[in-house]
């Protein structure tokens, strides 16, 4: 971060219609101009206590582009962040995220926070009080890769979520297995009926986007659309308002 090597990528989300629904903020540093793999730098980072700090600097960077793009005109998209497990259930590390946002004085509207099920479950209560708080500043709440933890209904009626992200792995099987269809389709119907969102992410190939658009989907992802853009590729798809080219 001090040698501004650590950039912030944008992966689009779309409507099926093929206009853009949001993008998700992805963090990657590029070392003597080379991309450092991933998960090997995220990994590390948890491991040395530095994961709460690098979300932070994602956090202020996000803001930062969402005041540049309000200033240029370009049309007003929300912007998902993953937060850290910390960030979730600790009141101190909450404190700070707010405290990051009130500084870059950014409409809160245009911020998402996606969170996962593991993080929650051993701290509920702590994560219900902390998702109210960034709840209170207008920032909508996704709850990340439902489906493969516990999945409890519980979520559904005490957390305060603005939307629902279905797993990849059951994306992935949509074309050969019809009981991950039938676990889709429920969670689009669960969530629907409680008034959430559902996006679904590595969404890969033609046929997953069908089915999905038919099971009543609201939101995509994946490189079928789209692969994780630098600041500068990505704002030439919000300032020309354009729609991909997938779906003509």
């Amino acid at each position: 971060m001090e040698n501004e090597e650590i950039e912030v990528f944008y992966q689009p989300k779309y409507y099926g219609d093929g206009e853009i629904a949001g993008a998700e903020a992805l963090i990657r540093w590029f070392k003597n101009g080379k991309m450092v793999d991933t998960i090997k730098f995220l990994t590390f980072a948890k491991a040395n206590n530095l994961i709460d700090k690098i979300n932070l600097y994602v956090i202020e960077s996000v803001c930062e582009s969402i005041n540049e793009w309000r200033l240029k005109n370009y049309k007003p998209i929300r912007i998902a962040i993953n937060l850290t497990e910390n960030q979730v259930v600790s009141y101190s590390k909450a404190n700070e995220v707010v405290e990051v946002i009130k500084s870059k004085s950014v409409d809160s509207r245009w911020l998402e926070f996606e969170i996962t099920e593991n993080m929650i479950i051993e701290n509920f209560e702590k994560a219900v009080t902390n998702l109210n708080l960034y709840k209170g500043l207008g920032i909508t709440v996704s709850l990340d890769d439902f489906g493969t933890g516990y999945s409890s209904l519980n979520y559904f009626k005490k957390l305060a979520l603005d939307s629902i992200k279905i797993d990849r792995e059951f994306i992935e099987s949509l074309m050969f297995d019809y009981k991950d269809r039938i676990i889709v389709k429920t969670i689009i119907d669960l969530s629907h009926s409680f008034g959430y969102s559902v996006i679904a992410e590595g969404v890969e190939n033609e046929y997953q986007f069908e089915v999905l658009k038919k099971l009543g989907c609201d939101a995509f992802q994946g490189f079928y659309f789209s692969r994780p853009l630098p600041k500068k590729d990505f704002e030439k798809l919000i300032n020309k308002k354009i729609k991909q080219e997938v779906f003509r």
